[in-house]
């Protein structure tokens, strides 16, 4: 078997302008998708309670448990489990929901609250 180094390259990875900022740090957490969604990384994706399904921002964000997609992800017929960020900060213009919806203040007002820091990027 060959060795392998540790000081060698394991992988890259190119920028995507989605995380602009080390304070607050990204924190991730596994989350449950709902079934049948086919979500991008940088989606803004809301779920009642925690550990409950998450979907999409489609409206006003409330009362939700509020995360940001890692990965690009597609579920089958049943939910499934997905990496998202539950803090750091973010380009603002990169942040993304289910199309027929665009975040208001309030909305940014409260993924601050929540531990996500939006930031305008050009």
């Amino acid at each position: 078997m060959a060795a392998t180094r540790i000081d060698s390259v394991v992988g890259t990875h190119d920028y995507d302008g989605l995380i602009v900022g080390t304070e607050p740090a990204p924190l991730t957490s596994t989350i449950t998708v709902a079934a049948n969604k086919t979500l991008k990384r940088g989606t803004v994706v809301c779920a009642a309670a925690a550990g409950g399904e998450c979907d999409a921002v489609a409206a006003a964000l409330t009362n939700e448990v509020v995360y940001i997609l890692a990965d690009d992800v597609k579920t089958g017929a049943a939910a499934q489990t997905a990496e998202a960020y539950k803090a750091g900060c973010f380009a603002r213009n990169k942040l993304i929901t289910d199309g027929t919806y665009q975040l208001a203040a309030a909305d940014i007002e409260y993924l601050r609250k929540s531990g996500i820091q939006t930031e305008d990027v050009l």
